[in-house]
């Protein structure tokens, strides 16, 4: 069970890791240009008031923010998540691509009403080290942020009375993630409800490909016999924190988002998805980590997080079969 040190003074809330380096601390809004509460120049934050949630980064610090991020309201509090700058990996690129994950969290499995737009991230490269150390500090967070009281995935608001140090109750924890989660829940089930037929393959050949990646023979592969799908998308890339490929195929169907029968699935779903992607493949049709049935999702976002198991940009990770991310094609089809 993880453990924080949290301070309370005058409404500053900071929350620390006994070991490690993340920070996150929360201060009310009206207190923000007090000072720069915190020594790393690199610094994500969250501005909340109510069910309603903006996320942005800054190179500069609290003070040297860009103020016109704020939309001209006036916030209740604001969430500041950094790093201590002594043990800190934090860079231009690395804060950009935090804040977009958080952006996808939000957008993906919260109730919050959150106006952001996921960016196009920085042609700053980000090595699969760092990627890997951004997926750790990311999970970290989310739970830090949870125990002093900011539930992103509930869109709840609770508040810290006192100096202590505390540790977040997984069972208190847990049923606020259950009542949460029913959005997304009831779409993946219904999703398996309703897929009755493959549109793509027979679920033989699912289970022959199922079999095949498992190392038992088979007469073919289905990825080289599959026929032709019009308007078919793709995701195809090998994960960072499994080194294993996924490759899935999807179409949009009456606004759904379908992934189809045959798809391989990272077997390893990030902590922070366990209630909803999590639930959504163990009630899937799966077999040796293949899509045995069509699995349909309200969003591509959701679509492309079954298939790699984190959080994932669905605008850009799926793509046409020349290449081209599915956020030009809707672009077209809504001009």
């Amino acid at each position: 069970m993880q453990r924080y040190n949290v301070r309370l003074k005058d409404r500053v809330v900071d929350v620390s890791k006994p070991t490690g380096s993340a920070v996150v601390i929360k201060v009310p809004y009206k207190d923000i240009d007090k000072e720069e509460y915190t020594d790393n120049k690199f610094v994500v934050y969250f501005l909340v008031s109510g069910k309603s949630i903006h996320i942005c980064y800054s190179r500069n610090g609290i003070q040297g923010r860009d103020r016109a991020a704020e939309n001209g309201r006036v916030w209740e509090d604001v969430y500041i998540v950094t790093q201590l700058k002594e043990n800190s990996f934090f860079n231009s690129a690395i804060i950009e691509h935090i804040a977009n994950k958080f952006v996808e969290i939000v957008k993906t499995i919260s109730n919050f009403e959150c106006d952001n737009t996921v960016a196009n991230e920085s042609d700053v490269p980000i090595s699969g080290f760092e990627l890997d150390n951004c997926k750790e500090y990311v999970d970290e967070v989310y739970d830090m942020l949870y125990s002093i009281g900011l539930n992103l995935e509930s869109a709840s608001i609770s508040n810290l009375d006192g100096d202590k140090s505390t540790e977040p109750s997984k069972t208190a924890k847990s049923k606020t993630k259950e009542s949460k989660t029913v959005k997304n829940e009831d779409i993946v089930v219904e999703a398996n409800n309703e897929a009755a037929s493959n549109r793509l393959m027979t679920k033989q050949d699912a289970e022959d490909l199922a079999n095949m990646i498992s190392g038992t023979p088979v007469e073919k592969s289905f990825y080289e016999d599959a026929p032709e799908v019009e308007n078919c998308f793709y995701l195809k890339k090998r994960m960072n924190d499994t080194n294993e490929d996924v490759e899935a195929r999807m179409i949009m169907e009456d606004g759904k988002f379908i992934v189809l029968a045959g798809a391989k699935l990272n077997p390893v779903v990030a902590k922070s998805l366990e209630n909803t992607i999590g639930k959504a493949r163990r009630e899937a049709d799966i077999m040796n980590n293949v899509l045995m049935s069509d699995f349909i999702a309200d969003t591509c976002m959701i679509a492309s997080n079954f298939v790699t198991g984190t959080f994932s940009n669905g605008m850009l990770e799926w793509k046409d079969k020349d290449g081209n991310p599915l956020r030009d094609t809707l672009k077209k089809l809504s001009a």
